[in-house]
């Protein structure tokens, strides 16, 4: 993943791709996890969180990303939905 990932990825199965959206619902390729591990989707549901991650912490360490003076609360929600994706919803 470059420095400069904007999109947003979503995992299917073993496979981790761009998310789709209403206006292009093909969705790249970005990962695909071996199936012999016996965790795949798991990790896929990881990899997929990594663009949300990155946003997050942008978030936290640059208050200037959010000019309303809401940036603290916005980052710490940033960082909980990322957890919450990269988990499966768990904290």
């Amino acid at each position: 993943m470059s420095a400069s990932t904007t999109s947003k990825w979503e995992a299917c199965g073993n496979l981790v791709r761009t998310a789709r959206t209403a206006s292009d619902l093909r969705g790249f390729l970005v990962a695909e996890c071996p199936v012999n591990t016996g965790h795949s989707e798991q990790d896929a549901t990881l990899i997929a969180a990594a663009p949300d991650m990155l946003e997050a912490l942008r978030g936290l360490l640059d208050p200037a990303i959010n000019e309303d003076g809401q940036w603290y609360a916005q980052a710490r929600q940033a960082a909980r939905d990322a957890i919450a994706k990269a988990t499966g919803g768990a904290l």
